[in-house]
């Protein structure tokens, strides 16, 4: 994903579909991980890797859960 690319309304659906389980998953890493990493640093990575996934996704494929 470049910088202006945009989502799709069906990629941005996505996205604010799957935002709870990529919170949550960064709140069970934050367990594993050192004290020094802030948790909204892994929301924020998170959240990022939710968006890119959601740009490269094709739904002939996979479902979206098991791809991103």
């Amino acid at each position: 994903m470049k910088n202006g690319d945009k989502l799709s309304l069906d990629q941005q659906q996505l996205v604010v579909q799957y935002l709870p389980l990529a919170q949550k998953i960064a709140y069970q890493r934050k367990q594993i991980i050192p004290n020094y990493v802030d948790i909204d640093e892994l929301i924020s990575a998170a959240y990022q890797g939710l968006v890119s996934a959601a740009f490269r996704f094709n739904p002939e494929k996979a479902s979206f859960v098991t791809y991103a």
